[in-house]
């Protein structure tokens, strides 16, 4: 089953994903290898937080800084966005 065959609402939960996981690699690579390393972690978090701002701002009201809990929130944001994509394309084609 290739990418084509794939809903719509998989197909954005996965883009949604991989966003997060490309954010998260290239911000924690950026703060581990710059000046003050391992000191500004917790600055390096907060941009994985304003990065992916959406998921970030659903999780402010469960008080949680679980990296999987937010990776989770973008599929299922992604998965809406995938969702409603499809709904639109259908009525307008």
């Amino acid at each position: 089953m290739g990418w084509k065959e794939w809903p719509y609402w998989f197909k954005g939960g996965v883009i949604a994903l991989v966003y997060f996981i490309i954010t998260f690699v290239f911000v924690t690579v950026s703060c581990l290898s710059g000046p003050g390393t391992k000191n500004d972690l917790g600055i390096c978090y907060i941009q994985v937080i304003v990065l992916n701002y959406p998921s970030s701002f659903l999780l402010q009201f469960v008080d949680s800084d679980n990296l999987i809990l937010i990776a989770l929130v973008n599929f299922i944001l992604g998965s809406i966005i995938g969702w409603i994509y499809r709904k639109v394309k259908k009525i307008c084609y």
